[in-house]
């Protein structure tokens, strides 16, 4: 939410800009035990879930909310979307700790800055 919400504010300042809100599953790495085809309709009402959320925390005054939904290994979805999207940047939340308890980005998000030519905002 707090990706979301920083990517607003950075929209709010062009009035052509939109945000979309990518949400990737990895059916593989999950613990949904299911047919694809199951899989997939379980992602497409958690994603308008998690949209409706988004859309009721933040108002977005430069543009739309434009929902993305993707699955496969969710590094690689957002990089391979981003840069064939014709994205300017792309911001992310992390959890911002390692499995140590340091102060490190996730997994996730250091795969997205190390695979993309794109400029990556990380949100804690």
């Amino acid at each position: 939410m707090r990706a979301f919400k920083c990517a607003a504010k950075l929209a709010a300042g062009n009035s052509k800009s939109a945000v979309v809100s990518l949400s990737v599953h990895d059916q593989n790495g999950s613990n949904h035990a299911c047919p694809k085809g199951v899989f997939s309709d379980y992602v497409y009402e958690l994603t308008g879930t998690e949209v409706r959320a988004l859309r009721g925390a933040t108002e977005l005054a430069a543009g739309p909310l434009e929902p993305a939904v993707s699955t496969g290994h969710v590094a690689e979805e957002i990089v391979k979307i981003a840069e064939s999207g014709g994205f300017d940047f792309i911001v992310m939340g992390t959890k911002g700790r390692s499995p140590l308890g340091g102060p490190l980005m996730g997994s996730v998000a250091q795969k997205v800055v190390s695979g993309t030519r794109l400029p990556v905002m990380l949100v804690k």
